[in-house]
C-alpha cells in the first residue's frame, strides 16, 4: 500500500490571535509552516503530500503552499475531523496515511520515518506517538484540585498514521460526534492501535508564547558556512561573475568559466552542510568540466544535496578586484544570485572592493571572492 502524508492547516488560530494566522507568523523571517513542510519533505516527496487549508486563506499564502505539493490544495471543514474527512475522500484505493498538524514545525525525520515504517510493516490500523507527563497532574472537582496518577495519562502528538481500507472507512463514516484528535478514531473499534514514544521537542504552536520556544528549538538546525576563491585574469571579451557574462576587456582563467562568485557560493553551501570542497565534486582533472558554465555546477550541487528545501537566512559576498571596477555590476549580480538560489533579494548582499594595489589582486592579475552564509537545514 502506498503511503501519503496529509498536513492539516485549516484551523482558525483563535487561541493564537484573532487577526493573525499562526502558520504564517514569521520565524527567522519565514512562515512557521515552511519549517513543518520542509521537515516533511525529508521523508515524503511533493506527489505524496496533501495540504488541507482554510477556505479563507489568501491567494498569496495558497501560492506559497503550492511550492510544497504537486496536489491540489484541499479546503478543510469547520472542525479538525471534517477537514480530515475532506482529505480522505481524495483516496479511492487502499492507502496508508500519515496525518500531521501544520503547527508542529519541529518534527524530526526520525520520528516521521518511525511512524511511517510502523504503519507499513505492522498489522495495525493506527500509529500514535506519545510523550509521558512529567509535571504533577491534577483534576478539578467542586472548585477543589486533586492530584491524580500521571502514570495513567499520556500526551499524544502527530504525525499519526492510519490504514485506510474498507474496514477503517466504515469506522470513520460511522463516527457522529466530533473527533478532536486522530487517535480517537479507532478507540471504540476492534481495530488495532500502536502507541510509540514520540519526542518532547515536537511541540505544537498554540499561542504566541510558543513562538519563542520553537525559535530556540529550530535554531539548532541553523548552520554557518564560509568560503574563498581566487582566479587569474587575462585579456578577453567577457567576464563571468555571479552567473552573468558581462562584456569586458578581461576574462577569468579557470578550468571552468572561472566564476569566482558562483564558486564561492558553491563552497559556502558545502561548508554549511559539512561537505567537502568544490574541487572534490568537480575536479580540474575531469575534462567534462572544461570551460563549463559554473551555474551548471551550482545546479548539480543543489540536486545532489536536495538544497531546494534549504532556507537561506543570509548570504554575504565580497568580490575583490583591482583591474575591474565592479560597482555597476553589483546590483545585477545580487538579483541573479537571489534568483539562482531561490531566496528573497533581501537575504543576499553583494559587496565589492579593491586591494589598494597590494598582492596579486592589487597588481591586476586576479579577482577573488569571499562568502559567508547562514542556512536552516
Amino acid at each position: 500500500m502506498q503511503t501519503y502524508c496529509i498536513i492539516l492547516a485549516a484551523g482558525n488560530s483563535k487561541r493564537f490571535s484573532y487577526t493573525e494566522d499562526k502558520l504564517f507568523s514569521k520565524i527567522y523571517g519565514t512562515p512557521l509552516i515552511f519549517f513543518t513542510l520542509s521537515n516533511i519533505l525529508e521523508v515524503f516527496n511533493k506527489k505524496e503530500i496533501f495540504i488541507v487549508i482554510n477556505k479563507n486563506l489568501s491567494k498569496k499564502h495558497q501560492s506559497f503552499l503550492k511550492k510544497f505539493t504537486e496536489n491540489k490544495l484541499i479546503y478543510g471543514g469547520n472542525t479538525r475531523f471534517k477537514s480530515l474527512k475532506n482529505a480522505i475522500q481524495y483516496f479511492k484505493k487502499d492507502v496508508n496515511l500519515l496525518i500531521h498538524d501544520a503547527a508542529r514545525p519541529n518534527i524530526k525525520k526520525d520520528l516521521i520515518k518511525k511512524v511511517k515504517n510502523e504503519i507499513e510493516s505492522s498489522n495495525v490500523y493506527s500509529v500514535v506517538p506519545y510523550t509521558l507527563i512529567s509535571d504533577t497532574l491534577k483534576n478539578k472537582k467542586l472548585n477543589k484540585y486533586n492530584s491524580v496518577k500521571r502514570s495513567q495519562f499520556i500526551n499524544t502528538q502527530t504525525p499519526q498514521a492510519l490504514k485506510l481500507d474498507k474496514s477503517s472507512k466504515k469506522v470513520i463514516s460511522s463516527i457522529q460526534s466530533n473527533v478532536m484528535d486522530e487517535s480517537e478514531i479507532f478507540d471504540e473499534s476492534n481495530l488495532k492501535i500502536k502507541y510509540l514514544l514520540g519526542s518532547n521537542t515536537n511541540i505544537k504552536v498554540t499561542n504566541k508564547d510558543d513562538l519563542s520556544l520553537i525559535k530556540k528549538l529550530l535554531g539548532h538546525s541553523i548552520k554557518i558556512g564560509n568560503a574563498f576563491d581566487i582566479h587569474k585574469i587575462s585579456k578577453g571579451k567577457f567576464l563571468s561573475l555571479g552567473g552573468i557574462k558581462f562584456k569586458s576587456n578581461y576574462s577569468l582563467i579557470g578550468h571552468s568559466d572561472g566564476d569566482v562568485v558562483i564558486h564561492s557560493i558553491i563552497d559556502v553551501l558545502l561548508g554549511a552542510l559539512g561537505k567537502k570542497d568544490i574541487g572534490n565534486y568537480f575536479p580540474s582533472s575531469n575534462k567534462l568540466y572544461k570551460n563549463i558554465d559554473s551555474v551548471i555546477l551550482l545546479n548539480e550541487i543543489y540536486k545532489k544535496f536536495n538544497l531546494r528545501n534549504v532556507l537561506i537566512l543570509n548570504l554575504d559576498v565580497t568580490i575583490i578586484s583591482e583591474a575591474i571596477r565592479l560597482e555597476k555590476y553589483k546590483s545585477s549580480i545580487r538579483k541573479n544570485v537571489s534568483k539562482l538560489l531561490n531566496c528573497p533579494l533581501s537575504r543576499v548582499n553583494i559587496k565589492a572592493k579593491s586591494s589598494d594595489q597590494i598582492g596579486i589582486i592589487g597588481k591586476s592579475k586576479g579577482i577573488a571572492c569571499m562568502a559567508s552564509i547562514l542556512i536552516y537545514k
